[in-house]
């Protein structure tokens, strides 16, 4: 079976003409979903595929995926037992050539999301460590001299809790 997926772009007459397109390209259901936020047709799309069905986008860019969530598309569909077809361009994941240009997409893609997504990277998320480095190699100097795991947490002013998730760090780097 094929199953055709559209983003919904907002003008009715050009999106009759896409459903029209997907009719002619025989999918035989065509699931639309209202905005890029939500993809709430195309997880009904995916649930309803079983091995040898297809899955027919329009192309990469209208989809509107980014390049991690179109990987993770071509994931399930492979799961399945699927495969995916671009109608623009004309390509399928069930041929090596479609397979080569997919990844080439992906990688293209991959390159024009990266100066946004940097930041994020870079990034530091949660808190800010207790202990610098210099302070672990202050712990890793104590413990060597065989000093008592309290009497080294009530120097730095740190639980014993923090001292020893610090002295597995530098067990794991083998310091000690």
């Amino acid at each position: 079976m094929r199953i055709g997926y559209l983003l919904y772009n907002g003008g009715t007459d050009i999106d009759q003409l896409r459903r029209h397109m997907m009719q002619k390209l025989n999918c035989q259901a065509v699931f639309v979903d209202p905005g890029p936020h939500t993809r709430r047709q195309l997880s009904m799309a995916l649930t309803s595929m079983v091995s040898h069905d297809t899955l027919v986008i329009e192309s990469i860019k209208q989809s509107g995926f980014s390049a991690f969530q179109f990987l993770s598309l071509l994931e399930q569909i492979d799961r399945r037992g699927a495969t995916l077809e671009v109608a623009s361009p004309m390509l399928s994941s069930s041929q090596p050539e479609g397979q080569q240009l997919l990844l080439d997409l992906l990688i293209r893609q991959l390159r024009s999301e990266r100066p946004g997504n940097s930041r994020h990277l870079s990034k530091r998320r949660g808190r800010r460590p207790k202990l610098d480095a210099d302070a672990m190699r202050q712990i890793a100097e104590r413990l060597r001299a065989g000093l008592n795991t309290r009497d080294i947490a009530r120097h730095m002013d740190v639980s014993i809790a923090t001292l020893y998730r610090y002295k597995r760090l530098i067990e794991d780097n083998n310091e000690v």
